[in-house]
């Protein structure tokens, strides 16, 4: 926003403002499009409201109407005698000074217009009582998005479409997903991993090099992933019969470059 809005300002500003009020199921009255009027005021109060604040308000001038003047001197038009009662009946007529009224407001400050949804919260890198020096709020527009860190000697292992299940560690949530795309092989530092993902991706905090893998979910993702680092299992192939599996800490490699398998055996008496 640009200015603060209140009762009687128009503008596409206030249009904006009425859309997104009415978006959220407060609705603005009777209040033509682009017109802060007293529907708007209601609806912006039930917004602060719901948030648990008072809604701010500003002083606005009041002046006598034109009708409470008339009267105020017809008083003395009714055929009286010239005398003191005449006299203050047209006194009464002068405008009065007013107390100044009270209207709702929307401040500048605390109301952010987004293009589009959905959108979300990155970062508030102030908090109470900080002098505010610069930006309160990141948003970043769009859904959410996931890549993953895949070893480059299993990149062939991996396709687009290929189903993916993704579990955050940290609270437990759990969801499946499909495999949106699969990149180059980027090494840190080589200034391909800048073009690679967007700005918000990190990388992986070995430094190794990696491909990235870009998960997409089959509908919005859930909040409870937002900034979470999470697992991403992809089965590339698998069987319904048995298979005898090799654990990795049962391999191991010698000086003369010959691998070995240790195997425990267990005899029955």
């Amino acid at each position: 926003m640009y200015r603060d809005l209140t009762i009687g300002e128009k503008g596409k500003d206030v249009a904006q403002l009425q859309k997104g009020l009415r978006s959220l199921g407060w609705p603005t009255g009777a209040d033509p499009s682009g017109t802060f009027g007293s529907g708007t005021a209601a609806a912006v109060r039930r917004m602060y409201a719901a948030m648990g604040y008072a809604a701010p308000l500003t002083a606005s001038a009041v002046t006598p109407s034109a009708n409470a003047a008339s009267d105020a001197a017809g008083v003395g038009e009714g055929g009286e005698q010239p005398g003191s009662d005449i006299e203050m009946g047209r006194s009464s007529a002068t405008p009065q000074p007013t107390e100044p009224e009270s209207t709702v407001m929307l401040p500048v400050s605390e109301a952010v217009f987004v293009p589009s949804l959905p959108a979300r919260v990155v970062s508030v890198p102030v908090q109470v009582g900080d002098t505010v020096k610069g930006p309160v709020i990141t948003l970043a527009r769009g859904d959410m998005t996931l890549t993953g860190f895949l070893d480059p000697s299993e990149q062939r292992l991996i396709r687009t479409g290929m189903k993916a299940e993704i579990l955050a560690e940290a609270t437990g949530v759990h969801t499946t997903a499909t495999v949106d795309s699969v990149g180059a092989v980027v090494t840190p530092g080589s200034g391909a991993d800048k073009t690679a993902s967007d700005s918000s991706a990190v990388t992986p905090q070995n430094g190794s090099a990696y491909v990235p893998v870009k998960i997409k979910s089959s509908g919005r993702w859930d909040k409870k992933y937002a900034d979470q680092d999470v697992r991403i299992t992809i089965t590339a192939a698998a069987t319904s019969g048995a298979v005898t599996a090799v654990p990795e800490a049962a391999v191991s490699a010698g000086a003369d470059a010959r691998t070995t398998v240790t195997v425990v055996l267990t005899l029955n008496a």
